[in-house]
């Protein structure tokens, strides 16, 4: 059972276990891929893993976390990338990209100006306020998804992961939390889930139907005013329709419910175990669910009932491939 083959789309994994992404550092201020990178994830595919999903790409640098976070904003990384790409390949894994704009919460020191966001509330981390974005920078930062796509899909990845959750961009405009906006993209629910309708739209339009994309999003913020369960749901679904291959189920915010972003060991375990249980009850496309998932017994569980349909695992992987 733990051994059988899945897919997510039309791209098929030789078992049910996913590296979920985690931030390494090991980078340069240019954004490049080092060496080290390629040693890194070369062992934690040689692991067995199916498929690694990298940690976080910035997109553009005022949506940068560290100094030393890989980048995919510009053409010249490509080669780079996929350098990383063979690495994994050569270790019989698959191998995706997982793209994000931090927003608010990105490092106010690297951001190279004011930080942006769609409301001017700050990140409580570092207590630095964004500005609200207009529609202009709105339109170009959906396009910075769609450009980084397309960059993935040129290095060679197998598969795309877009952060719609955690408290980044995205996230920070489908949250009643940080989205106070009054024009077409805030106010309702549904007019705050278009910046993500438009980003996924952007990436299939540029990418076609055919390339799998996971969209990684929070079941909940865990935080007073932050989505919940419903507006996961509704995420979810839109996700769906509008062309995503699988979810990828966690539960918190940089911002705003940090414990929850790095899954503290004193939390209670299987919150978001039992999250990605009850959306994939939700939604017809396949559902991995990372955090806290270092359990054999419970992980057996999954695959015998087929509750969820990929496991995640962070920080297990990283300790012992």
């Amino acid at each position: 059972m733990l051994d059988e083959s899945r897919s997510i789309g039309n791209l098929e994994l030789k078992n049910l276990f996913i590296m979920a992404p985690v931030k390494t550092g090991y980078g340069n201020l240019a954004g490049e891929v080092s060496e080290q990178h390629r040693r890194y994830y070369g062992r934690r595919a040689e692991g067995g893993a199916a498929m690694i999903i990298c940690e976080p790409f910035f997109i553009h640098p005022g949506g940068k976390e560290l100094p030393t976070q890989i980048g995919i904003h510009e053409d010249r990384l490509i080669p780079g990338l996929h350098t990383l790409v063979q690495a994994v390949h050569e270790k019989g894994a698959k191998i995706a990209a997982h793209i994000n704009h931090a927003g608010r919460a990105a490092n106010p020191k690297l951001a190279g100006g004011a930080l942006m966001a769609p409301s001017a509330i700050p990140c409580p981390t570092h207590g630095v306020r964004p500005k609200e974005m207009n529609e202009q920078e709105i339109r170009q930062a959906v396009e910075w998804f769609a450009d980084a796509a397309q960059r993935a899909v040129n290095a060679g990845f197998d598969a795309l992961e877009v952060q719609f959750g955690l408290g980044y961009l995205a996230h920070q405009f489908s949250s009643g939390a940080t989205n106070k906006r009054t024009d077409a993209w805030g106010g309702s629910s549904e007019k705050r889930l278009r910046f993500s309708k438009e980003v996924i739209t952007a990436i299939r339009d540029r990418i076609g139907r055919d390339f799998p994309v996971i969209a990684r999003i929070s079941a909940s913020e865990f935080s007073k005013e932050g989505s919940g369960a419903a507006e996961a749901v509704q995420l979810a679904k839109m996700l769906q329709t509008e062309g995503c291959d699988a979810l990828h189920v966690v539960n918190g915010s940089a911002c705003d419910s940090p414990p929850v972003y790095y899954q503290f060991f004193t939390l209670p375990e299987g919150q978001n175990r039992n999250a990605a249980e009850e959306l994939k009850r939700q939604v017809d496309i396949p559902v991995i669910a990372s955090g806290r998932n270092g359990s054999p017994q419970d992980i057996r569980r999954m695959a015998e009932t087929n509750s969820v349909d990929f496991v995640g695992l962070g920080r297990p992987l990283v300790a012992d491939p």
